[in-house]
């Protein structure tokens, strides 16, 4: 059988990157060398290529017309004159639009049947969309139709009913074979249901396993691997640490708070399994007295309209419990939620305090599917000994968490000449990739007391540099080069 044939006409090179990944992989599909790279050249290279798929984008394209109206009779008549010219031609179209926006009916009038209109795509469902024959139901949602437009919905509806009762089943009788026990939350522990430990060479491997791995994998990709209109993709970071009070909510504010002022859109989520902190630490009675999580959304009813879910601190935005909220449990805030809201997240980093709660299954669900993965941990030689005695079967998944490509170590309240020390480099080696020292107290209180960022308080108390290097394995050189010439512009401008 012939692959199909797709050329791009996208106009931006992320963009185009990520759709290069995706289609390269797809066995029924071929992707022609040759990109367009304006408008102008359209009819040309379609004429010396015969495409069978045309991927264009709305806006990203180049075009030597200007303003929206004009741009829009452009496209009308490159669609009007395409249908004509090259009646089998299918348009993939690309667009971040208002859903009854006027010119998207129009070009579905122009047989345009494969319209993606949203901030960000999911990859696996393009490709899959692009690999079967276009359909009339995938754009009826855009027609004047109103009947078309509900009866799409419904069917889309209960599509995704039925697929979360799938999940939803398969879930639970996934648990209701394990009878892991949750021992003392302050440490890492190992459960006694052998699927869900760290692999090792004398354990059985069952026959759920490879399927599960299939399924982790496959979300991974529906939820990292989403094409944004930024030069950067989705990245999922979680931050956590062997036991209470090693710091993971402190520098993971610190992480996302130097991020944000990268100019990069930046989403921090606290623990919903530990109690109410970062609501209280900014300080948010004052500030948002009627918001609510996310989590709150998805799990309560009858929620007052005076309620909102949105709250944005100094660049970065919050998914953090108001105190009248519980804490959460596994059986309401479990991994199909959790995909759900990351699923809704914009930004295109999203970084999720974990603290120690690595025995929850649903935390080693995420774990799976993180992009980057730090561990805090601080200089103590007792915890370092209980940790690494690979005898102590409580700690064997840290251990296996640290052993993986993706994770790195940042050592807290940790003094940098303590790398040279043996005990530390045998036990860490390259693993710590950057080192916290003590912050004043005095300097963390009056943060606290005034509701701010330890970043926005003295440069001689904390300096961006010390996460740098944790910032850099998230974030694409491109966009710490964009970052830097911003800072400087800011502090050129008030002659710092």
């Amino acid at each position: 059988m012939t692959n199909t044939r797709i050329l791009l006409a996208v106009g931006n090179e992320n963009v185009s990157g990520i759709l290069r990944k995706y289609i390269n992989k797809a066995e029924l599909l071929h992707l022609i060398d040759q990109e367009i790279m304006h408008f102008r050249y359209l009819d040309e290279i379609i004429e010396l290529h015969e495409p069978v798929i045309l991927i264009v984008h709305d806006v990203f394209l180049p075009s030597d017309t200007t303003g929206k109206s004009e741009r829009e009779k452009e496209w009308l008549s490159f669609l009007h004159f395409t249908r004509q010219k090259y009646e089998d031609l299918r348009i993939v179209f690309l667009c971040e639009r208002p859903r009854d926006d006027i010119f998207l009916n129009q070009i579905v009038g122009l047989g345009v049947l494969d319209i993606f209109n949203e901030s960000a795509i999911d990859m696996v469902q393009f490709v899959e969309q692009l690999s079967t024959p276009p359909r009339y139901a995938n754009v009826a949602k855009f027609r004047d139709d109103s009947f078309a437009t509900v009866k799409i919905e419904m069917q889309e509806q209960k599509e995704a009913e039925e697929k979360e009762d799938e999940v939803a089943k398969q879930v639970q009788d996934k648990n209701a074979d394990s009878n892991t026990e949750q021992e003392d939350d302050s440490e890492i522990e190992q459960p006694d249901n052998k699927d869900e430990a760290a692999p090792t060479e004398n354990k059985k491997r069952t026959e759920k396993k490879p399927l599960e791995k299939r399924e982790r994998e496959k979300v991974k990709e529906r939820v990292i691997e989403k094409l944004v209109p930024l030069p950067i993709e989705k990245k999922i970071v979680l931050v956590g640490a062997p036991f209470q009070r090693n710091g993971s909510t402190f520098i993971s504010h610190l992480l996302a708070k130097d991020i944000a002022n990268l100019s990069i859109p930046v989403t921090y989520i606290e623990n919903p399994f530990s109690r109410v902190y970062t609501y209280d630490r900014f300080d948010g009675n004052r500030k948002l007295e009627n918001y609510r999580s996310v989590f709150y959304s998805h799990l309560k009813k009858d929620i007052p309209p005076n309620i909102t879910f949105d709250w944005m601190e100094d660049g970065v935005s919050i998914i953090a419990k108001h105190p009248e909220e519980d804490v959460y449990n596994e059986e309401q805030v479990n991994f199909e939620l959790l995909i759900k809201i990351l699923l809704k997240i914009p930004s295109p980093i999203t970084i999720i305090d974990v603290g120690n709660d690595w025995h929850r299954k649903v935390v080693r669900d995420l774990f799976e599917i993180a992009s980057n993965v730090f561990m805090i941990i601080e200089p103590d030689v007792s915890d370092a000994h209980y940790l690494e005695d690979p005898d102590n079967e409580k700690t064997a998944y840290y251990r296996y968490i640290v052993e993986q490509d993706k994770t790195d170590i940042i050592g807290n309240r940790m003094e940098e000449s303590l790398l040279k020390n043996k005990l530390i480099n045998e036990l860490y080696g390259d693993k710590i990739i950057t080192t916290i020292p003590t912050i004043s107290s005095k300097a963390v209180f009056d943060c606290q007391d005034k509701a701010i960022f330890i970043n926005d308080y003295d440069s001689k108390v904390y300096s961006k540099k010390l996460l740098h290097p944790v910032v850099e394995k998230i974030v694409p050189d491109s966009m710490l080069k964009r970052g830097k010439r911003k800072s400087k512009l800011f502090s050129s401008l008030l002659h710092i």
